[in-house]
C-alpha cells in the first residue's frame, strides 16, 4: 500500500467524521470502516467497490473465529463465488463460478503470498491443502474472482488469491499453539514479531513454522469388480496377493489420510526493502486411478519461494516496485500397483516412482505514474522475465525385490525462458466514475504470443451505490508436465497449446450502513482445455504402424475441449450490535457445460450448479466465548466421468450440508492462553470422484464406486501468548 493512497483513505475517513454532507449524502462512517481494501486487482491499493473485479476479503480474525484450518476450507467457508469439497487426500478440487476441472490440481488459480507466485513449474499447481501456509500468520486473503492474466500472466483463469502475512505489530511476541482433530490429525506451531531500529532504520521481522501431522480417518471403500485381464486370462490383482481375485475396495482403509508437513512462512522488513519466504515439505495421499487396495499412494513435495522487493515513491508523481523471486520445488510420487497395464512384470507388484523438479527463477519491475498526484488518474507498466527449468524421471521397480522393471523413462530436462510485459491505465474523472483497462503480452517459446486483455468501469449512479461491468480475458500455458513428460503408454503430445478463457460480468452493490448487498450476472468462455486423449484399440495399434510407439499408447495430452459457464453472484453481509454480531450470506448459481471434440455438450462434472455459504459469530460478554457457525452448501453434483461411463441413470452425488460451530476465547484464570473448540458435521457421503478402477455398468454396477469422506470432525486448539 502506497504511503499516497493510504492518505487517501484516511482523509476518507476524517471528512466522514468531520462534514456533515459527507455522512448525509455521501457514505457514512460506519460503511468506511467496514469498506474492504484490496490490492491484487490492480496492484494498486483501493476499495473492493473500485476494483475491477467482485472480490472478497477474509480477514485473519474471521480464520481464527471460524475454525478454518487450511487456505481450502476459507475460500468454501467465507468467501464468494469459489467452493470446494472436503479434501479426502490431496485431490480435491477447487472451482469458481460452476467450473471446476477435475484432476487440475488447482492449477486455474493463482496463488500469490507476500507478493511471490506459489504456482509450480512443472505442474503448475498450487496449494491450497493444510499446512500449505500457517493459518494463524495469515492477516487477510484477497480473493478475486475471474481472469486475471492482464498483471499476473498465466494460471488466473478462475481467479487470483492473494494472501498477506501480518506484520509484527499485529503479531508480536512468541506464540506458541497446538490443534488437534481429535484421534485423526495434531499441528503444534511457534511464531514471533518483532521490531528494532538499525541505524536509524525500522527492521521487522514475523515468521511461524509448524507441523502438521494427519494419520486418519479410516475411510470404507465400496467393492469394485474390475474384470479379468484379458494378457493372463486371469481376474486383475488389485493387491500385493499373488493370485488376483479381480476385486478392489470393500472395506476400510485410511489410505487417503495419512499426511505430514512442516512448513514455515515469514518476512523481513527493513526500510523499503522486503525479504518473504515460504518452506514446506508436503507428505501427501494421492487418489490414482488405479492402485492396489490400501497400499499408500503418496507424493513428498518441497518447495521453496524467496521474494526480495523493493518499493518506494521516487517523486510524487512515480513510484517504483521491483521483485526479484526465486520458485523452486521437487516432488516424488509413488505408486503400488499390480493392474497389468501399469504394470509391466504380470508376476510383482510394481512400484512406480515419478521424480521431478522444476525452478523459476525471475525479477520484476513495475513503475506506476500518478500524473494528477491525487490517484485520479494512474498508469502501470511492467515487465516480468523468468528464466525455467524442468527435469524428470520414471522408473518402475519390483516392490518385494527392488528389482528395476523399466528404468529411466519420461525423461525431461527442458530450460527456457518466459517474458511478460503488461500495461494497466486507470481514470476516475470523478468521485462517481472509474474507469480501468489494460493488457498484458506474454512470451512463451511453445506457443505464439498470448494477449490478455482487460476493460472495466465503475458507476456510483445514486447515494452508496454501486455498478460495475468487465470484460477480461486469461490463459493458462501447458505445464512442462503436460508439455514434456511421456513414457510407453504415454506419448509426447503434439502441439499442445495453451487453455484460453474469456469472461464478461456485471454487478450492482448497494450500502447501507455497515451493511452490504451484492448482485452480479457472468459469463465465460474456455477453449483448449487440455486433458487426457484415451486412445481406442486401433487407434494404438495405428500409432505403433506409424511408427510413433514401440508399445500401443493408452493415453495422450490434447487440446480437447471447451467450457462454457452463465450464472450469478448473491451476497449480503454486515454488522450489527456495535459489531458484536458479524454475518454474510453467498450464493452462486452457475451452468456450465463441457463441450468435447465430438461436437456434444454435456453438464461438467464434478461442479454444482448451486452452492454457497452462510456464517454468523457473536461476541459474548467475556469471559464468555466468541460463537461462530458456518453452512456451506453444494448442490447435486455429477460424478467423474457421469456421461462417458454409460450409467443409466446418469450417477449425481446428493446435494449436500456442511456446518461447523465453533467456540473461541480466553482461558479463565491463565493470561495468555486461549482456546479454540470445533465440530463438523456433513450430510455428504462421498465426494463426486472415481475410486478404483473404471467397471462397465452392469446388473451389479448401477453407479461408479466413488471416494468416501468423513462425515464428523471436533478439532481442539489451544494458543499461548508470551507477555500478552
Amino acid at each position: 500500500m502506497t504511503a499516497r493512497r493510504l492518505a487517501s483513505i484516511a482523509a476518507a475517513v476524517a471528512a466522514a467524521v468531520t462534514c456533515p454532507e459527507a455522512r448525509a449524502g455521501g457514505q457514512d462512517l460506519e460503511g468506511l470502516l467496514n469498506e474492504s481494501v484490496v490490492t491484487a486487482a490492480s496492484q494498486i491499493t483501493e476499495t473492493g467497490r473500485d476494483a475491477p473485479a467482485t472480490s472478497t476479503v477474509i480477514t485473519g480474525e474471521e480464520l481464527r473465529r471460524y475454525g478454518v484450518r487450511s487456505l481450502a476450507e476459507a475460500l468454501s467457508f467465507l468467501a464468494l463465488g469459489t467452493s470446494a469439497g472436503q479434501p479426502t487426500g490431496a485431490t480435491t478440487e477447487l472451482g469458481a463460478r460452476g467450473i471446476t476441472i477435475s484432476g487440475s490440481n488447482w492449477e486455474h488459480f493463482l496463488l500469490i503470498v507476500d507478493g511471490a507466485r506459489q504456482n509450480g513449474v512443472f505442474f503448475g499447481e498450487a496449494e491450497f491443502g493444510p499446512a500449505a501456509v500457517p493459518i494463524e500468520i495469515v492477516d487477510h486473503i484477497e480473493v478475486i474472482l475471474g481472469p486475471g492474466s492482464v498483471l499476473y500472466g498465466s494460471n488466473a483463469m478462475l481467479g487470483v488469491i492473494n494472501v498477506v502475512t501480518k506484520s509484527a505489530k499485529d503479531f508480536g511476541g512468541l506464540r506458541l499453539g497446538v490443534e488437534s482433530a481429535v484421534w485423526t490429525s495434531a499441528r503444534p506451531w511457534a511464531s514471533y514479531g518483532g521490531s528494532l531500529d538499525i541505524g536509524g532504520t525500522r527492521a521487522e521481522v514475523t515468521a511461524e513454522i509448524e507441523y502438521f501431522r494427519q494419520w486418519g480417518p479410516s475411510l470404507h471403500f465400496d467393492p469394485v469388480y474390475g474384470g479379468v485381464d484379458p494378457a493372463t486370462k486371469l481376474p486383475y490383482r488389485y493387491t500385493t496377493a499373488p493370485v488376483g481375485t479381480g476385486v478392489w475396495g470393500g472395506a476400510d482403509s485410511s489410505s487417503l489420510t495419512q499426511a505430514d508437513s512442516p512448513s514455515a512462512v515469514g518476512r523481513v522488513r527493513l526500510g523499503k526493502f522486503e525479504l518473504s519466504f515460504q518452506g514446506q515439505v508436503a507428505n501427501e495421499p494421492i487418489r490414482a486411478s488405479v492402485v492396489d487396495f490400501d497400499t499408500r499412494a503418496f507424493e513428498v513435495n518441497r518447495r521453496l519461494l524467496v521474494n526480495l522487493a523493493y518499493a518506494d515513491q521516487l517523486t510524487p508523481m512515480l513510484a517504483l516496485k521491483a521483485h526479484a523471486y526465486l520458485n523452486a520445488s521437487d516432488q516424488s510420487t509413488t505408486i503400488y500397483t499390480s493392474w497389468a497395464p501399469e504394470c509391466l512384470d504380470v508376476r510383482a507388484v510394481c512400484r512406480n516412482v515419478i521424480t521431478t523438479e522444476g525452478v523459476a527463477a525471475g525479477v520484476e519491475a513495475t513503475p506506476s505514474f500518478d500524473w494528477a498526484h491525487d490517484g485520479t488518474i494512474v498508469t502501470l507498466a511492467g515487465v516480468d522475465a523468468v528464466a525455467r527449468s524442468g527435469r524428470s524421471i520414471f522408473n518402475q521397480f519390483d516392490a518385494t525385490t527392488g528389482a528395476v522393471i523399466s528404468p529411466s523413462t519420461g525423461l525431461v530436462d527442458h530450460r527456457d525462458g518466459a517474458l511478460g510485459a503488461y500495461v494497466q491505465q486507470t481514470w476516475s474523472p470523478s468521485r462517481w466514475l472509474g474507469l480501468n483497462a489494460g493488457g498484458r503480452l506474454d512470451y512463451d517459446p511453445r506457443f505464439s504470443p498470448v494477449v490478455s486483455p482487460r476493460v472495466a468501469a465503475r458507476v456510483d449512479p445514486w447515494s452508496n451505490g454501486t455498478v460495475k461491468a468487465i470484460y477480461s480475458e486469461a490463459f493458462r500455458a501447458p505445464s512442462f508436465f503436460e508439455s514434456y513428460f511421456s513414457h510407453a503408454l504415454n506419448p509426447l503430445p503434439d502441439n499442445l497449446q495453451p487453455e484460453r478463457g474469456r469472461s464478461g460480468e456485471a454487478s450492482i452493490e448497494q450500502r447501507f450502513g455497515a451493511q452490504r448487498l451484492l448482485f452480479g450476472v457472468f459469463g465465460a468462455q474456455w477453449t483448449n482445455l487440455i486433458s487426457y486423449y484415451n486412445f481406442s484399440s486401433a487407434e494404438a495399434e495405428a500409432y505403433v504402424a506409424e511408427g510413433k510407439a514401440l508399445l500401443p499408447p493408452l493415453y495422450q495430452y490434447r487440446n480437447l475441449a471447451s467450457v462454457s459457464s452463465t450464472g450469478y453472484n448473491a451476497a449480503y453481509e454486515g454488522t450489527l450490535l456495535s459489531g458484536a454480531l458479524e454475518y454474510g450470506v453467498a450464493v452462486t448459481g452457475a451452468v456450465a457445460r463441457l463441450q468435447n471434440p465430438a461436437g456434444s455438450a454435456t453438464p461438467l462434472t464434478v461442479s454444482p450448479r448451486v452452492f454457497g455459504n452462510a456464517h454468523a459469530s457473536y461476541r459474548l460478554p467475556a469471559p464468555l466465548p466468541n460463537v461462530a457457525i458456518v453452512a456451506v452448501g453444494q448442490g447435486a453434483r455429477p460424478a467423474e466421468d457421469a456421461f462417458s461411463a454409460g450409467f443409466r441413470p446418469i450417477p449425481y452425488v446428493p446435494a449436500r450440508l456442511d456446518l461447523q460451530l465453533t467456540l473461541t476465547g480466553a482461558v479463565p484464570g491463565v493470561s495468555g492462553l486461549s482456546y479454540r473448540l470445533a465440530g463438523f458435521w456433513t450430510t455428504a457421503d462421498h465426494e463426486p470422484y472415481l475410486a478404483g478402477p473404471n467397471v462397465s455398468p452392469s446388473a451389479q454396477y448401477t453407479s461408479p464406486s466413488l471416494v468416501p469422506v468423513e462425515r464428523t470432525r471436533v478439532v481442539v486448539g489451544l494458543e499461548y501468548r508470551f507477555n500478552p
